[in-house]
């Protein structure tokens, strides 16, 4: 003998039974198989997102390869090393020693350092000792600041000259960057 649950219940029971069963299958089908699939879909969307913007500024950047390569033709004159290294570091520290007199600063002691070398590039150092009043210093340092090369100031230490005097004395370290194409 069957046992037949469907036939012992009312019509009630079963429409209640089957609209249980109906939200127990819309339950199971939302949490796993909608909402991985819209979480997934999340996901790619973002991805497409990105892509987007990395395609968008790889865009940006082709349509100014001309005056991209232009300007860096312009300034590869600034930092492209011409001479030799001896003949460089020469020009370096004449450059130096130029803008210490037109700022009415004075090199007490000027001493080539180390040079550091890269792959593509070298970096040429130099230590110097200066004296001045501060307004001076401050305009030598902002023109060795403004040079089209790539000279940068690195460290400084200033100090009273004497105890009640109104010039500084001070040591600066600088190193200048050029690409080498050998």
């Amino acid at each position: 003998m069957k046992y037949n649950i469907l036939a012992k219940m009312s019509k009630r029971e079963k429409i209640i039974g089957v609209i249980a069963v109906l939200a127990m299958l819309f339950f199971g089908v939302s949490t796993y198989v909608a909402r991985p699939l819209l979480d997934k879909m999340d996901e790619l969307d973002q991805k497409i997102l990105v892509a987007e913007k990395k395609l968008h500024k790889a865009y940006q950047i082709l349509f100014r390869e001309n005056t991209i390569t232009k300007e860096y033709e312009e300034n590869l004159q600034f930092v492209k090393q011409d001479q030799n290294e001896e003949e460089e570091i020469a020009a370096f520290l004449s450059e130096i020693e130029n803008i210490a007199s037109s700022s009415n600063v004075s090199l007490s002691d000027i001493k080539p350092g180390n040079v550091e070398k890269a792959k593509n590039y070298r970096i040429y150092s130099a230590e110097i000792e200066i004296e001045s009043e501060i307004s001076y210093i401050v305009d030598f340092m902002y023109q060795i600041e403004r040079l089209p090369q790539l000279i940068r100031i690195k460290s400084f230490t200033f100090s009273p000259k004497d105890k009640n005097s109104k010039e500084l004395k001070g040591n600066l370290t600088m190193a200048l960057l050029l690409i080498d194409e050998s």
